[in-house]
């Protein structure tokens, strides 16, 4: 496999966001996990909404499916396979922040 044909990343300002964990599924599907940099909780006598909190994280999907044509000489089984791999992966991310956070993560990423 030619490196130029897959993967997924992201790009984070650290002086704005921190890192809690980076977990990749296979080239095709990595989560990530943000939170902001500075999310130490404030103390005060009467805080205001939200205020005195610890921010929550944010968990970010990056993914980048199989296209329809696939690679030259793959079968149309082949292509299949990748596809139904792809979406197993990309459940797996889902299911996996569901469980960490409770919420749902923001997908994001080239369908095809």
């Amino acid at each position: 496999m030619d490196r130029s044909e897959q993967g997924t990343g992201f790009l984070v300002r650290s002086d704005s966001l921190r890192i809690v964990r980076f977990k990749p599924f296979s080239p095709r599907v990595s989560l990530i996990e943000i939170e902001p940099a500075n999310s130490t909780p404030t103390t005060g006598a009467a805080p205001a909404r939200g205020v005195g909190r610890k921010p929550q994280s944010s968990i970010v999907i990056s993914c980048y499916a199989p296209t329809e044509s696939g690679h030259k000489g793959q079968t149309a089984y082949d292509r299949a396979v990748a596809l139904e791999e792809f979406y197993a992966q990309l459940n797996d991310a889902i299911s996996e922040a569901r469980t960490s956070t409770g919420r749902y993560p923001l997908v994001c990423g080239d369908f095809n």
